[in-house]
C-alpha cells in the first residue's frame, strides 16, 4: 500500500538521485565526444588510460624511428650519389691511361693528359675526403649507427654503416702515386685503375643493398605503426556513433526523469488539498 507524506518527498529524493545520475551520464558523455577521447580523463577507464599511455608512447617512439630510417637513405643516397661521381672520374682516368700508353702521341701531349689525370686524381680524393650529410663524413670515417627501432638491442634496432667497407681512404688506394708522363707508367697504371674501379663498382653495390635493407626497414615499421595506432584507437578514442546514440538515450531519461520529478514535487500539494 502506498503512503502518503508531507514532511518528506522520498518520491522526489529518488527522482532528484536519478536526474543527478543521468546529468553526470551526459556530463561524461558530452566530454568523450568533445574530446573524441573515450579515456579523457582517468576515473573514465583508469586502466584503459594505462595502456593507452603506453601504447602512445611506443607509437610516437616508432614514429621518430621511422623519420631516422628515412633520414639513413636520405644519407645512403648522398654517399652513392659521390661514389657515383667517383665512378665516373675514374673511368675517365682509365681511358686516358690507355690514350698514353701509345707511341702515337708525344711526350709533350702525355704531359697534357697527365695534367688532366692528376686533376681527377685530386678531385676523387677531394670527395671522399669532403663527401658529407648534415656535417657527418660518409666516406672517409668510422662507422655510423642507424637507430631504426625504439630499443636498446644491437641487431634488432640498430644498422651499422661502415665507410671503410665501401670504399678505402684515398691514401690506401694508390691513385696518388700513378703518372701517365711516360708510355710505361701509363701502362703500369692500368692494374691499379681496375683494382680501383673494382673497389667503387663494390662500394656501390654495398650501398645498393644497404638502401634496399633499410627501405624494407621503413615499410616494415610504417605497417607496424599503423596497428599500433589502430589498436590504441580501440581503447582511447571515442565511438561516436556509439556516444551520440548514448546521448540521445540521455536526453529522453532526463526528459522522463524531470517529468516524473515535477509530478512527485506536486504530491504534497494534491495531499495538502485533502486535508483541507
Amino acid at each position: 500500500m502506498s503512503m502518503m507524506r508531507v514532511n518528506t518527498n522520498v518520491g522526489s529524493i529518488k527522482a532528484r538521485a536519478a536526474l543527478g545520475r543521468v546529468s553526470r551520464e551526459k556530463v561524461d558523455n558530452s566530454l568523450r565526444m568533445s574530446s573524441s577521447s573515450r579515456v579523457y580523463q582517468a576515473s573514465f577507464d583508469p586502466a584503459g588510460m594505462a595502456i593507452s599511455t603506453k601504447m602512445n608512447s611506443k607509437i610516437r617512439s616508432s614514429q621518430q624511428a621511422i623519420r631516422n630510417t628515412n633520414d639513413s637513405i636520405s644519407m645512403i643516397q648522398t654517399a652513392e650519389g659521390n661514389i657515383t661521381t667517383i665512378s665516373t672520374l675514374s673511368n675517365r682516368m682509365r681511358q686516358l691511361a690507355v690514350s698514353a700508353a701509345t707511341d702515337t702521341i708525344s711526350d709533350d701531349e702525355r704531359g697534357i693528359i697527365d695534367y688532366e689525370f692528376q686533376t681527377m686524381s685530386n678531385e676523387i680524393k677531394r670527395v671522399i675526403e669532403s663527401a658529407a650529410f648534415n656535417g657527418q663524413k660518409i666516406l672517409d670515417s668510422n662507422e655510423l649507427d642507424f637507430q631504426i627501432g625504439i630499443h636498446n638491442t644491437v641487431n634488432e634496432d640498430r644498422i651499422t654503416y661502415d665507410p671503410q667497407k665501401v670504399l678505402k681512404s684515398f691514401k690506401n688506394l694508390g691513385l696518388h702515386r700513378l703518372s701517365m708522363k711516360t708510355k710505361e707508367g701509363s701502362r703500369q697504371a692500368f692494374a691499379d685503375l681496375d683494382r680501383f674501379l673494382h673497389i667503387v663498382s663494390k662500394g656501390r653495390a654495398e650501398l645498393g643493398s644497404l638502401n634496399s635493407r633499410v627501405n624494407s626497414v621503413v615499410s616494415h615499421l610504417e605497417t607496424s605503426n599503423v596497428y599500433q595506432t589502430k589498436a590504441k584507437s580501440m581503447i582511447a578514442d571515442t565511438d561516436i556513433a556509439k556516444a551520440s546514440a548514448a546521448n540521445a538515450r540521455l536526453n529522453i531519461l532526463e526528459s522522463a526523469t524531470l517529468e516524473s520529478l515535477k509530478q512527485v514535487n506536486a504530491a504534497p500539494k494534491l495531499i495538502a488539498k485533502l486535508i483541507g
